[in-house]
């Protein structure tokens, strides 16, 4: 995502440069929009399958101590798979919500960007308008 974030500020950038005029910038604390109802629903249903995943190991592993080194390697490569794709299938739920807020509120308020002002990024120094509250209002 932060790649994204700094193709952003180097399109808007040079933009102001070339002389195409005013840009309107929009930033938010994406860390807040974390405990948002439905952030916190993709984010819990993500972490409630990856356990289940892991104790679906633990289980078939329990008491096993005729397995090889070989067994065991396999289950654990089997788990690591299985975690990489709920990983990907949640964090690709969990950006399409966040992308589909920050459209609607972009086109609400006439920005061309928003970008990510949490303590991490901090891409914002001066200016922009905060829409925090208006992507926390989306996400409920």
């Amino acid at each position: 995502m932060s790649r994204k974030i700094l193709c952003a500020a180097l399109l808007a950038t040079s933009m102001l440069a070339s002389g195409c005029g005013e840009i309107n910038v929009g930033y938010a604390d994406y860390e807040k929009l974390l405990d948002t109802p439905q952030i916190k629903a993709v984010l819990d249903e993500g972490e409630a399958k990856a356990r289940e995943i892991q104790q679906a190991a633990e289980t078939e592993l329990a008491g096993r101590e005729d397995l090889t080194e070989e067994e065991i390697q396999k289950v654990q490569m089997d788990v690591q798979r299985k975690l990489a794709g709920i990983q990907q299938a949640y964090f690709t739920q969990y950006t399409q919500k966040m992308n589909a807020a920050a459209e609607a509120v972009s086109k609400e308020k006439s920005l061309e960007i928003i970008v990510d002002s949490s303590e991490e990024q901090k891409m914002i120094l001066m200016g922009g308008v905060d829409v925090t509250a208006d992507l926390v209002q989306k996400l409920q």
